[in-house]
């Protein structure tokens, strides 16, 4: 088995987010979602749209993820990559949720809602009814 691990010449942030959706296996929502962003912003991204800083690193450090689980996956798939990225551990998280968890600083942002939040949710009403104004 030969090393994997090649020089690569720098890629721009367009050529890395390319390169990110392709090797792993994630749909735009989920990459949106693993910056905190919307999948708009992600796709505007892949056509050359202007990252911030943060995000620019951001997405340095889950490109290394992705290699790094390429890394060490026998002969690895954008699918099997995928389902190394979203694999619920025994903690209740997956990769992409500890990162988020990291970037935010915080244990909410990022974090999968727990059953026992979910428990005796309500949903209220949007709008009421005319006449119902104040009630």
């Amino acid at each position: 088995m030969g090393s994997r691990v090649e020089t690569e010449k720098p890629r721009s942030d367009r050529e890395e987010i390319a390169w990110v959706k392709e090797h792993s296996g994630l749909t735009w929502d989920q990459l949106g979602r693993v910056f905190g962003v919307s999948r708009r912003a992600v796709h505007m991204w892949a056509n050359g749209g202007r990252l911030n800083e943060l995000n620019a690193r951001h997405l340095r450090e889950f490109s290394a993820t992705v290699r790094k689980l390429e890394a060490t996956t026998p002969e690895p798939t954008p699918e099997m990559i995928r389902a190394q990225l979203l694999q619920v551990e025994s903690d209740g998280y997956s990769i992409i949720d500890r990162l988020r968890q990291e970037r935010s600083g915080g244990t909410s942002w990022g974090a999968p809602f727990r059953p026992e939040h979910l428990v005796d949710a309500i949903r209220e009403p949007l709008r009421t009814r005319v006449g119902e104004v104040g009630q």
